[in-house]
């Protein structure tokens, strides 16, 4: 089943990014055709041609680097790095030629966007239901055990958050977007940002003095941070633990949490919150329910969120291992020392005695004077023999760590948004240009190492293919708007910079000297070779990362305690 999600993903993935290549392309191709321009070559790809065909004067291909693709039109102005060379004499060309050729790329990926725009308007888009607030939710009192930006401002659960920097607000994700794009700075140039929110009717503002947070363990990406975590939500209840307090305490399905010991709920984190910081033997609850409020109390219960687990080995090579019902088990393996280490697998014996427990385990790693610790691992049954070495690496114990509950599920609610396609429309190009803006801002955080190349489009492709299909016609849509715009900037090599050429040759009256095209196209050329092998390298690097984010993420799942709904 999984191969066969994966196989989907791969199809509509080369299906999307192959065809918006395909459309720009055609675009440029069914014009020059139209105009009379000489087509030598149709190209989907650069380099080496994997197979292509013939018809007419046109050669069309299937190149091996599928990174963008090209139309050789030498009236146009040739490349020969990419294009290679026309031998015959070809009549100039006007223009208007030039211009409409140059432009119909973009166009066809604007049409393209918007066939797709308006698909997903009728569709519509999934999103949760508390996405549409200003309100927040929960602020992030610390952050690594330092103060968050936005507490420290003194923004609290129930603000209205009205604009960040003078932007106007519109949903909860516009100020976490808001916040990453922001270029303020204090004196000292540590980042800033302002907030105007709304309390109790009353309007104030805020300073923030931002955290830099980092996003990739690899490419040591940061972005800026406020702590502002979640959405104002409502705590409507959809499921009970079995046999918790909450189910026999009076509440019912369909419950909406209001208080708690006559504090306002705004968020799920909000009562997590209350309930560990406060640790309160019972709690009584303002609930509504069909209309109508009452209070019902209810008992709380001390419970282990996450299992008990340690590490042996050192910074870049260590396994784990954590504590279940019955034992120890292995959890997972870093590094190449403890590469021939199961992820998996019920920890029996170390050097011949029994493992009970993690502090045990540990005990016995560390009186080990043998240069090898051998471990007796049952894994499907079957029982083997797992060598550790024994020189120099420390173990540390990690105990369980314990949560308040009440034993209650709420619900998270979905709305679907049919977004006309002039509002889709609008939101991708002001997101482009603000893109771009702060690409050229000094003060930005925003870098070209976080530019998204080739390979991250396709990971994001493959990975809403398989998820959620509406999601994916929505990033087509901004991809496709992304392309159009860029491939317009007046830069030579793009689209656009065709048309600079083309608007200086009518400014002078005159054709520009081919030899002077030449080498500007050469130059940028390269240049642009370059941005693609710099933004491509960091994209692989970003994928590693994120490799071990998921595995660690997988780690951390394996430690919790599951919790059983009814």
């Amino acid at each position: 089943m999984e191969l066969f999600r994966n196989l989907w993903g791969i199809f509509w993935m080369l299906f999307f990014f192959g065809g918006s290549i395909f459309i720009h392309e055609f675009g440029h191709f069914w014009i020059a055709k139209k105009r009379g321009l000489r087509v030598p070559k149709f190209s989907i790809g650069f380099g080496p041609s994997l197979f292509s065909w013939k018809r007419g004067e046109t050669t069309y291909c299937l190149a091996l680097f599928p990174l963008g693709g090209y139309v050789a039109l030498p009236q146009m102005g040739e490349i020969p790095i990419l294009e290679g060379k026309e031998n015959d004499t070809l009549q100039p060309i006007s223009f208007t030629s030039k211009c409409l050729v140059a432009v119909m790329g973009a166009v066809f990926n604007i049409l393209f966007a918007f066939v797709l725009a308006c698909l997903l308007w009728v569709v519509g888009l999934k999103t949760p239901a508390q996405e549409r607030t200003r309100t927040l939710g929960y602020v992030l009192p610390t952050y690594n055990n330092v103060e968050t930006p936005a507490a420290k401002a003194g923004l609290k659960q129930g603000d209205e958050i009205l604009a960040v920097d003078g932007t106007p607000i519109e949903a909860f994700s516009d100020i976490e977007k808001r916040i990453i794009l922001s270029t303020g700075h204090d004196t000292n140039q540590q980042p800033q940002a302002e907030v105007t929110y709304k309390r109790n009717g009353n309007i104030f503002k805020a300073i923030l003095d931002l955290m830099r947070v980092q996003t990739n363990p690899v490419t040591k990406d940061e972005v800026r941070f406020s702590g502002i975590a979640a959405p104002q939500q409502e705590l409507v209840i959809e499921a009970f633990e079995a046999g918790s307090f909450a189910e026999k305490s009076g509440l019912r399905k369909g419950d909406k949490l209001l208080q708690v010991n006559d504090v306002p709920l705004y968020s799920i984190m909000d009562l997590r919150e209350y309930l560990n910081k406060k640790k309160p033997q019972t709690v009584t609850f303002l609930v509504e329910r069909k209309g109508e409020t009452m209070r019902i109390a209810c008992e709380t219960k001390t419970e282990i969120q996450t299992r008990g687990w340690l590490r042996y080995g050192n910074e870049t090579d260590y396994v784990d291992g954590y504590e279940g019902e019955d034992g120890v088990y292995l959890l997972n393996t870093v590094g190449d020392k403890f590469s021939a280490v199961p992820n998996e697998g019920h920890i029996l014996t170390c050097n011949g005695a029994s493992v009970q427990n993690a502090q045990q385990l540990s005990e016995l790693i560390k009186t080990a004077t043998a240069r090898s610790i051998m471990l007796e691992v049952e894994a499907h049954g079957l029982r083997r023999i797992v060598v550790l070495p024994n020189d120099g690496e420390t173990v540390t114990v990690h105990p369980a760590e314990t949560v308040q509950r009440v034993g209650i599920a709420f619900a998270q609610p979905m709305r679907t948004v049919h977004e006309s396609p002039f509002g889709q429309f609008k939101k991708a190009v002001g997101s482009t240009f603000e893109t771009l803006g702060c690409l050229v801002n000094r003060n930005s955080d925003v870098k070209m190492k976080h530019l998204m190349g080739a390979p991250g489009i396709m990971r994001v492709l493959h990975r809403f293919s398989i998820d959620d299909f509406r999601r994916l016609l929505w990033f087509m849509v901004i991809l496709n708007i992304n392309l159009a715009i860029l491939n317009l900037l007046p830069i030579p090599v793009l689209d656009g910079g065709h048309i600079l050429f083309a608007v200086i040759e009518k400014i002078r009256r005159k054709p520009l000297p081919p030899k002077c095209i030449l080498g500007i196209q050469n130059v940028f050329v390269m240049l642009f070779l370059g941005l693609m092998a710099y933004v491509i390298f960091f994209d692989l690097r970003r994928w590693q990362g994120d490799v071990q984010s998921e595995a660690e993420q997988r780690r951390l799942e394996k430690l919790q305690v599951p919790v059983h709904m009814k």
